[in-house]
């Protein structure tokens, strides 16, 4: 964390410090918020010869105050839709309306795209569509993780029309994980009174509302099936769409195959709240004295603290739900084993796992036509972005980012053998498609510890996003 080099001590940019009130003593610990005063390097920056003025030299920047800034100033609230953590002014004319402007931004477009799978049938989840999602969820975790600031050395280092086109790019990757515009719209504030953890669970939004969307549609077409008459004029808009677009009816499995496609798509912003919430950092003092562990999203809050396992509970509760059951389902329905614990289920609950399952199974061979059944590698790709949003990030703060860039080359060039022997998949373009994105991504992690200038951090992004956005009108 502290490093002594000829005289002047320097600072990992993943650390902060913050005044302990000693003469010439801090508090340090790994924390979101990255020093921006005296940089010497991406990695490096000098301390200040006096403490005292830590606080503002660390936290000013954030408009952030007191322990590990871990408070917003007076006036100031944690922004939503902002990568780095900072505080934006509640009395700002944008933040007046931040809660509608907010509520917006999540529903309208989770409503607008759940119509659209479920009217128009569209599957995710087959063909070369399949490995293009994942590239793209995996390569948002890379490029907004706080851990890497990746991100941040982009915006501070490029033009501002590159600037706009990296988020352009950034924001048509994060739609494959329901992140609408994070990087579009400027921050803005919700409330003074939420604190960092808050914010950090508003993510939660995309994967409970998809829950909330598909018990709202089967209630309803439960209820039009029972010929209940406002039910029939609150679908009268939509049946003018379905009538132009010859669908002539909308059932229960297509809902839930909806929902699958939206579970699948929400998994990776749920694994992106879930690393910083869990994880959490020990506080020192300069002096060699430990002094607690704290929750690395939020250091005002205390590990372990009755607070702290609520939160927990919350998260896992959500993670579980989201990205946990349905990769053990979609693993055990082609298996004897769900056959034997599903006799228990009543017929209509088998038909919806049934219509969940095969909606997430349709890419890859069942057995048929002498081919094996890879239908229980369904919930890999689920398992795959947990492990990477997980591990990886545990890695960079373990060792060291060009470490961890080091294993994930090669348990990605790894993972592309497997699948290019096994083709798992129905199609060969499916295949072909599937392998080449895993490749990809080890190559470009590959790249960015071979060169080890600052280069190396821009030429990751940019071809991660860059390529991103080339591939979109193709996959479409």
């Amino acid at each position: 964390d502290l490093i002594c080099n000829g005289g002047q001590v320097e600072i990992e940019s993943t650390f902060c410090a913050t005044s302990s009130g000693e003469e010439n003593c801090s508090f340090v610990a790994q924390c979101p918020f990255r020093p921006t005063f005296n940089v010497i390097n991406r990695m490096h920056s000098e301390m200040p010869s006096n403490a005292s003025q830590l606080d503002k030299l660390m936290c000013g920047p954030y408009k952030r105050k007191g322990f590990l800034c871990s408070e917003c100033e007076e006036g100031y609230g944690p922004a939503v839709y902002s990568i780095d953590k900072k505080c934006t002014d509640c009395s700002s004319l944008r933040s007046r309306y931040g809660i509608s402007l907010f509520l917006f931004l999540h529903f309208v477009p989770m409503t607008l795209l759940f119509i659209l799978l479920v009217f128009f049938n569209f599957d995710i989840t087959s063909g070369p569509l399949l490995g293009y999602v994942i590239f793209c969820q995996i390569s948002i975790i890379g490029v907004t993780n706080r851990n890497t600031y990746i991100y941040d050395y982009l915006q501070s280092s490029l033009s501002k029309p590159l600037r706009v086109l990296l988020d352009l790019s950034i924001t048509l990757s994060q739609f494959w994980s329901l992140q609408f515009f994070k990087v579009m719209i400027p921050p803005f504030c919700l409330s003074d009174k939420l604190s960092g953890i808050h914010v950090a669970l508003l993510d939660f939004i995309p994967a409970i509302y998809s829950l909330v969307l598909v018990i709202i549609s089967c209630f309803l077409i439960e209820l039009h099936a029972r010929n209940y008459k406002f039910v029939g004029t609150l679908f009268k808009p939509f049946k003018i769409i379905l009538s132009k677009a010859n669908i002539t009816t909308v059932t229960s499995n297509a809902v839930i195959r909806a929902f699958a496609s939206l579970i699948f798509l929400s998994n990776t912003a749920v694994l992106l709240v879930m690393s910083p919430i869990t994880d959490t950092t020990s506080v020192q003092k300069t002096n060699g004295m430990f002094q607690k562990r704290v929750v690395y999203i939020d250091p005002s809050i205390e590990w372990p603290s009755r607070r702290a396992f609520l939160y927990l509970l919350v998260a896992t509760a959500v993670v579980v739900t989201v990205s946990v059951i349905p990769s053990i389902l979609l693993c055990m329905y082609p298996t004897r084993v769900y056959s034997y614990l599903s006799r228990s289920l009543s017929a209509r609950k088998r038909l919806a796992i049934t219509a969940f399952a095969e909606a997430l199974h349709s890419c890859f061979t069942d057995g048929l036509n002498g081919t094996r059944d890879y239908r229980a590698l369904a919930g890999a790709p689920l398992f795959l972005v947990l492990l990477y949003a997980t591990v990886f990030n545990m890695l960079i703060r373990i060792i060291s980012f060009d470490s961890s860039l080091i294993v994930g080359t090669v348990l990605w060039m790894m993972l592309a053998c497997v699948v290019s022997y096994v083709k798992p998949c129905k199609s060969a373009i499916a295949n072909i498609s599937l392998s080449f994105h895993v490749t990809l991504f080890g190559v470009l992690m590959c790249t960015a510890y071979l060169w080890k200038s600052d280069l190396s951090i821009e030429t990751y992004t940019l071809g991660v996003t860059f390529i991103a956005t080339l591939f979109t009108p193709h996959v479409l």
